[in-house]
């Protein structure tokens, strides 16, 4: 059994650079999860009110209530009877709408996005859903920017679709980033995935899994461009370790300088 722990974290940091940050973790209560309803991904209500919405696998997309946050209640769940029995793997969530990846990424699923309405949490509704005809590898991630939804379909690359009309998703585009790096006519291409993904101005930081970073402009929809990669080279020369680069957080410039001072 896995339980999902809710924490309070304070970071309190003073104006300048220079200064030192005090985090205090304070447990405050647990959401149970069994094997089979196994809970993958969650994140807190972008619009700042008491909900928590869980990727719960087997058992579909949950919202839980986080108003008392000793105790968390179940209010709502949406199963995977809605979208064709898809497996919920990850979500995000831009405005009234949560996004979902659908599609087991440990078995032959398809790879899919569901649209969920939360402009009522305690009454989501399920506005669209997308599939890639032919995919049997599942959905890693799904990120949203502006009016496009980015889809980590794991060996399929990354999907793009038009989300401009929530109940009518469009398919853009699919890219499948080159497979040559780090390594060349590599002999296991399971371990190529795009499962890790940030967005910040039409590019894309893209987990490769064992493929390494790979950065994709996606200024043109219809043809995304990559335009960098990197792997660690000490993880494939000459021992070719396991490389997994499998999640990713875009930072500023800011906080990257205050990292510097903080740990120099």
């Amino acid at each position: 059994m896995n339980n999902l722990i809710i924490f309070i974290i304070v970071i309190l940091i003073s104006g300048n650079l220079c200064s030192q940050s005090n985090l205090s973790i304070q447990y405050e209560s647990e959401i149970h999860s069994t094997c089979n309803q196994l809970t993958v991904t969650m994140m807190h209500d972008v619009l700042d009110r008491p909900y928590l919405y869980v990727a719960n696998k087997e058992a579909g997309l949950k919202v839980y209530s986080i108003s008392n946050l000793n105790n968390p209640s179940l209010v709502a769940t949406v199963p995977t009877s809605n979208f064709l029995g898809m497996e919920v793997i990850n979500l995000t969530q831009s405005g009234n709408y949560l996004y979902l990846a659908v599609g087991n990424i440990w078995a032959a699923d398809s790879t899919g996005m569901v649209i969920v309405d939360v402009q009522n949490p305690t009454s989501p509704v399920v506005t669209d859903y997308y599939f890639l005809q032919g995919s049997t590898h599942g959905a890693g991630i799904v990120q949203v920017d502006g009016n496009y939804a980015y889809l980590g379909a794991m060996q399929d690359g990354l999907i793009t679709l038009n989300v401009t009309d929530k109940s009518n998703i469009q398919f853009v585009s699919q890219f499948v980033p080159d497979v040559n790096f780090p390594i060349n006519n590599p002999s296991n291409l399971n371990i190529y995935n795009l499962r890790g993904m940030a967005v910040r101005n039409d590019t894309i930081y893209a987990c490769y899994d064992g493929g390494g970073l790979r950065i994709i402009d996606v200024t043109n929809k219809i043809q995304p461009v990559e335009v960098g990669q990197y792997c660690n080279p000490t993880m494939y020369t000459p021992l070719d370790h396991a490389k997994a680069y499998n999640n990713i957080a875009h930072l500023s410039l800011l906080w990257i300088i205050y990292m510097l001072f903080l740990y120099w």
